[in-house]
């Protein structure tokens, strides 16, 4: 089953889709309890059986299905996908690219799929370890302007491969389907509050990425091979690991990767706006959130406000 929120016009504005999640979850709780069965969302089906599952009837999953084979009945996962649109479309693969870095806290925060057919898997996200068995995923390559973006959907259409740009599965993505930038990394979130949190927070990072083209601008193929690296140990450790550091300084805790980005803030509004906490923009500190009360960036902690705040140390949000 999958349940989607309205969009929301501000990310501090969390209430009217943490409340739409709520509602969605409890009458799809209320339905499978009818069964005499509980629900408990995962990244991936916990079941043994997979000869027994019946995909979605349509023509494009039979379609992906004959493609797939074996792989597509092995497909039984559950992903948090997040939609931000950005002011202008045209700059959705420059921000993706300058993503990239983030993707694994993503991955880490959400991790919710430690098992497989029934069995411990001992990783504490197993779901993309079998979703890169499809082709397509993953982290997307160095593309750094439409151009090359579409050359490259053009170049796989023209030979039969996929029909159009939604048979790219990446952990992000530009969408075909709307005019949004589509985070598809995170697991599926056991608690709606996660799913909030991590959707402010990346709503977040989009913003900031938008207002400073200069961030993470001059990313290489090595900076690309370090977040594949990353990836992996997001899924194997979840927010107990740690990272390669992409300065290559060593090893960076979890806690310390997202410590960096608390500065960022809330970052909605306009120079001189409080946000929900009483933190003000101001646009001569690079676009960041500051309390002026202390004169700290961030003071609060907060990514989303009161749904989906971060509070107390870095990396305590799980």
């Amino acid at each position: 089953m999958s349940a989607a929120a309205a969009p929301a016009a501000e990310a501090v504005q969390t209430s009217e889709p943490l409340l739409g999640l709520r509602g969605v979850k409890a009458y799809y709780g209320s339905i499978i309890a009818l069964k005499g069965v509980a629900k408990c969302e995962l990244g991936v089906a916990r079941g043994k059986k997979l000869h027994d599952k019946r995909q979605t009837e349509k023509q494009r999953y039979d379609n992906v299905m004959h493609e797939l084979q074996m792989i597509g009945q092995r497909d039984l996962l559950c992903g948090l996908h997040v939609h931000v649109e950005l002011p202008d479309p045209d700059d959705r693969v420059d921000i993706m690219m300058r993503m990239l870095p983030y993707l694994p806290l993503f991955i880490a925060l959400a991790t919710s799929s430690p098992f497989w057919r029934a069995r411990p898997t001992g990783l504490k996200g197993y779901r993309l370890a079998a979703y890169d068995e499809l082709p397509r995923t993953g982290v997307p390559e160095l593309f750094r302007t439409p151009a090359e973006y579409d050359s490259y959907i053009a170049a796989l259409v023209k030979a039969g491969v996929m029909e159009d740009s939604s048979y790219v599965w990446w952990a992000i993505r530009p969408s075909m389907k709307h005019p949004t930038l589509e985070l598809r990394a995170p697991d599926s979130c056991t608690l709606v509050e996660d799913s909030v949190a991590i959707a402010a927070l990346y709503r977040t990072l989009a913003r900031r990425l938008t207002r400073n083209p200069w961030q993470n601008w001059d990313l290489t193929a090595v900076t690309r091979a370090i977040v594949v690296e990353n990836k992996w140990r997001a899924q194997r450790y979840g927010v107990h690991g740690t990272f390669v550091d992409i300065s290559g300084n060593g090893a960076i805790s979890l806690g310390d990767a997202l410590g960096a980005l608390f500065y960022v803030g809330t970052h909605v509004g306009d120079a001189g706006t409080p946000n929900a906490n009483g933190v003000t923009y101001d646009s001569t500190k690079d676009g960041d959130w500051f309390d002026e009360s202390t004169g700290n960036m961030g003071a609060d902690g907060s990514i989303a406000g009161p749904a989906g705040s971060v509070t107390g140390p870095a990396g305590s949000m799980k």
